[in-house]
């Protein structure tokens, strides 16, 4: 009777773990999906259909969490389609540090890459573009801190970034002042895709970085960022920087000013100590007059002084 006993409890309990099972599995659904055989494939795709319309979606929060490679990425992209609240709360538990994994999947182009980056990049962007999440942003600064790796740091950055929450702009200006010049970078890329003036202000405060690439990369950042305070910068870097490449880079910017604000700087850039950078402004004050005058300050001057009205926008 014992032994009968027994064995009745073993197959209830299978009984138990079959029926709590989950019924399908990411991964090899996903392995299905890719199959070379036609109705594998077919089978595949109904089933991810009907997981969609009933709002399964924890079979894509388990490959989101638990899968590798192609399978996280995959997972997180199915996750992010659910609409339930659940779902969303799963998405977003997704950008908490110790949810973070290495991914070959460029979470802007959209794409695979051998290139791995941070999984909280792609959820990020995911949540911005599904509308936005106001409880995304204290998830993904949580426990993360400056003494942290450059890496993790730099990931939240650009997740920060991805995610376009101002209120993490208090967290990218502390990332700014970190002594890795990748953390750095990350911040001013993250800060760029952020609208509003705490973000201008953030980045107007790296503008003497000792990097030159931190300063080059705030100049590309100030090609999609026109607001004013800009231009006084870029006319800065233009005409004092000590590095030529980033004076050079400063001075095509400048070429792009309207005419009145240009010339005068790209006259005054004509001094440089660098012929690269004097070849720029050359080649923008030749486009503007139309004519090919000697790469010489004084002769610009004049022909300045002769043309200034002439090539002045009308009052008002």
């Amino acid at each position: 009777m014992r032994h009968w006993t027994a064995r009745m409890m073993t197959a209830a309990a299978v009984v138990l773990l079959v029926a709590c099972a989950p019924a399908h599995d990411a991964r090899d659904l996903l392995t299905q999906i890719q199959s070379q055989d036609s109705e594998v494939r077919e089978d595949a795709k109904q089933k991810i259909a009907a997981i969609l319309k009933a709002g399964d979606f924890k079979v894509f929060e388990r490959g989101a969490r638990e899968g590798e490679g192609m399978v996280r990425v995959h997972s997180i992209l199915y996750l992010a389609r659910f609409t339930e609240p659940e779902a969303r709360e799963a998405l977003r538990g997704l950008l908490a540090v110790e949810r973070r994994a290495m991914i070959p999947y460029s979470p802007i182009r959209m794409r695979v890459t051998s290139e791995l980056t941070d999984s909280r990049i792609l959820v990020a962007h995911l949540i911005h573009q599904n509308g936005g999440d106001p409880q995304a942003l204290d998830v993904l600064v949580a426990g993360v801190e400056a003494r942290q790796s450059p890496e993790i740091v730099t990931g939240t950055c650009f997740a920060l970034g991805a995610l376009h929450d101002p209120r993490g702009v208090p967290f990218l200006k502390s990332a700014t002042a970190s002594g890795e010049t990748a953390v750095v970078r990350a911040a001013v890329e993250a800060l760029v895709r952020i609208a509003g003036p705490e973000a201008l202000d953030a980045l107007l405060g790296v503008a003497d970085h000792p990097s030159v690439e931190v300063r080059t990369d705030l100049l590309l950042a100030f090609e999609l960022r026109r607001e004013p305070g800009t231009a006084t910068i870029v006319r800065r870097f233009a005409l004092t920087d000590p590095a030529s490449e980033v004076r050079a880079l400063a001075a095509q910017q400048v070429a792009r000013f309207p005419v009145p604000e240009a010339v005068p700087v790209l006259i005054e850039i004509l001094r440089d100590r660098t012929p690269e950078v004097r070849v720029v402004a050359h080649e923008a004050l030749v486009r503007i007059a139309g004519k090919n005058l000697a790469p010489r300050p004084e002769i610009w001057a004049r022909w300045w002084a002769t043309n200034r009205k002439r090539l002045a926008p009308p009052a008002g």
